[in-house]
This record gives C-alpha cells, structure tokens and sequence, in this order.
C-alpha cells in the first residue's frame, strides 16, 4: 500500500517526513482541511483536491467516501 487514510494518520506520517503529497476531497470539513495544511504547509508536502469525498474513496478503491489520501514517498531503489 502506497498511501494512507485518515487525518490523524496522515499528520503523523507528514510529521515523520514519510508523505510527499496529499489529495483532499472539495468537501473535506473545514477543520480537517486545516489541520492537514498546516501540517503540509510546515513540512513542504504537496496538496491537491480531487473530487468529493465519494469519488476519493472510489479513486482509490475503497467502499466508503475518504476526505483525505496522504502517499508515501517513494523508496529510493
């Protein structure tokens, strides 16, 4: 699995400097869309917005809607 969901998670993980992007849905709530560019904003980690939350879910195979996909950075070979 390249990416990770879920807010806390994903701050965590960007803390870490183990995240290179993160996608949000345009309908993330408020408050998780800023906990998550903070974070973004304070460790240089790209953001993007694609589709709403069911559509995310769907992008990235999952059943449920998904407000945010954080993806690892790639392993250097």
């Amino acid at each position: 699995m390249n990416f990770i969901i879920g807010t806390r998670e994903i701050v965590k993980k960007i803390e870490k400097g183990l995240i290179e992007k993160v996608v949000i849905a345009e309908n993330i709530p408020e408050k998780l869309k800023e906990k998550i560019e903070t974070a973004a904003k304070k460790y240089n980690v790209k953001i993007e917005t694609d589709g709403n939350e069911r559509q995310l879910g769907t992008k990235i195979g999952k059943s449920f809607p998904v407000a945010s996909v954080g993806y690892y950075k790639k392993e250097d070979s």
